[in-house]
């Protein structure tokens, strides 16, 4: 008798990040936050993708992107991409090619975009913590408990190790599901003023 193994969250691979991307960016289709970014692109779909995949490749150099594994095989359904207390994302000339993209994709938009997200920067915990960056699941596996899965391996890290885990939840639905983690909203801004997406910044203590 063949006996099922659990699905687990495993490291990405760099063969498999293409998938990765393509997962995530569908993740993100609605999210509300995705959608007043690139709201001036001329295809958002597609500058969407080139945003992620570019943030991807940034996660995956610090060592802490997962995907999910079950019965031996990796399966690109999704990923969680953290950056641990010693690292930091977009260092030297990355923000130099974060923001050359982006005006690639956004024209003029992309410095009044930009500067409304690094705004977040602001909420970080003073001290060392796991901040997640990105979560995301493809819709066709949304429901299937693949998020919790995802970011085990980190939070179970944090508890081990004492420390804080951090993230901005850019769209209202999630939050229930980060509350269940042992995330607490501390606080939120809004992207562009008034009328804009909110960001609510979320913070869990280790156990």
């Amino acid at each position: 008798m063949t006996s099922h193994r659990p699905t687990v969250a495993v490291h990405a691979t760099a063969a498999g990040l293409e998938s990765v991307s393509e997962a995530v960016t569908a993740s993100f289709a609605d999210d509300p936050v995705q959608q007043w970014v690139f709201a001036a692109a001329a295809d958002p779909d597609a500058a969407r993708g080139r945003f992620f995949r570019f943030f991807i490749e940034e996660y995956f150099a610090l060592g802490h992107l997962y995907t999910v594994s079950d019965g031996g095989s990796v399966r690109s359904a999704g990923a969680a991409m953290w950056a641990p207390p010693d690292r930091n994302i977009l260092q030297g000339d990355r923000v130099s090619d974060l923001i050359a993209l982006v005006t690639e994709l956004l024209g003029d938009e992309a410095i009044p975009r930009l500067t409304e997200l690094a705004r977040a920067a602001e909420y970080r915990p003073p001290e060392p913590h796991f901040y997640l960056g990105i979560l995301g699941v493809a819709p066709e596996h949304q429901g299937e408990g693949l998020g919790g899965v995802l970011v085990e391996p980190v939070l179970d890290a944090c508890d081990r190790g004492g420390f804080v885990a951090h993230l901005e939840s850019s769209n209202p639905r999630n939050l229930g599901f980060y509350e269940r983690l042992g995330f607490v909203a501390t606080d939120e801004y809004r992207l562009g003023g008034a009328t804009g997406p909110l960001l609510t910044i979320m913070r869990r203590t280790p156990d």
